[in-house]
């Protein structure tokens, strides 16, 4: 095997990887998305040299990414 193809074979076993690592991500419970909808509401400024996603992902104390908090909130007001 030569360099290119551990290179590619590397590539395609991280992608792997990182797929089941994403779909073992644990579900949102109910009491994660009323801190969120409360976090979402107590954010009134912005904080200079910081996005309002990451804002929120604080007043959170939150181990998941900003673009998840946005992402999910997103989806929890196209549901209801």
């Amino acid at each position: 095997m030569n360099c290119y193809q551990q290179l590619k074979e590397l590539e395609r076993s991280s992608r792997i990887a990182l797929d089941v690592s994403v779909r073992q991500q644990v579900r949102w419970t109910a009491g994660e998305e009323k801190l969120l909808e409360k976090a979402v509401a107590e954010y009134t400024q912005p904080i200079p040299g910081m996005k309002k996603w990451e804002v929120i992902c604080e007043l959170m104390q939150s181990t998941r990414s900003p673009a998840s908090l946005e992402l999910h909130y997103s989806s929890m007001k196209k549901c209801c």
